[in-house]
């Protein structure tokens, strides 16, 4: 399997993907990345651009004028060793058929940590912030505990629905004692 990889106008990857496939290069892949969103109180599964501009190329037999895959793609600029007629290789080569293995979708971990400071992105706990005490990976879920009132509390909740505090747009800095 002979791997290029294109630098293309990034709103442009589909389109690019279309054009490219009906020039007859074999299989044209642009990375995408699933990513789990809360929309109004719904947690849905949305795809993403894991690397905008970025596509990938595969052919069965190596390419005789590399030039022309850029021209036929429009793209930028073509990536990789010009002396090995821009061929991805070694962990380039494998990640590009890591990603061809995954028809291009990937699903993306995130990262939860106990300690982690968060907020929760729900309505009901729009002015609680807390701390992760507890993670279980397996079932994508994260124990915050917070104060309501004065009072210990903590609720369990879907990774998709923790926010890192310095993301979210509390109000409220953090003032040092002095």
């Amino acid at each position: 399997m002979h791997i290029y990889c294109l630098y293309c106008q990034t709103e442009k990857c589909p389109v690019t993907v279309k054009v490219l496939e009906r020039c007859g290069y074999d299989r044209v892949i642009y990375p995408q990345a699933i990513t789990r969103e809360r929309v109004q109180g719904k947690n849905v599964d949305v795809c993403r651009s894991l690397l905008p501009g970025y596509l990938f190329v595969y052919q069965e037999e190596p390419l005789s004028n590399v030039t022309k895959l850029k021209l036929d793609a429009s793209a930028k600029r073509l990536l990789g060793d010009a002396r090995k007629d821009y061929e991805l290789q070694d962990t380039d080569y494998d990640f590009a058929m890591n990603l061809l293995q995954k028809d291009g979708v990937l699903n993306t971990i995130r990262v939860i940590r106990v300690g982690d400071r968060v907020m929760i992105d729900d309505p009901v706990f729009a002015a609680c912030e807390g701390e992760i005490t507890k993670v279980d990976n397996r079932k994508q879920r994260a124990r915050v505990d917070f104060k309501l009132s004065g009072m210990d509390c903590h609720v369990w909740v879907g990774f998709e629905m923790v926010k890192a505090e310095e993301k979210c747009e509390t109000g409220q800095e953090d003032k040092e004692e002095g």
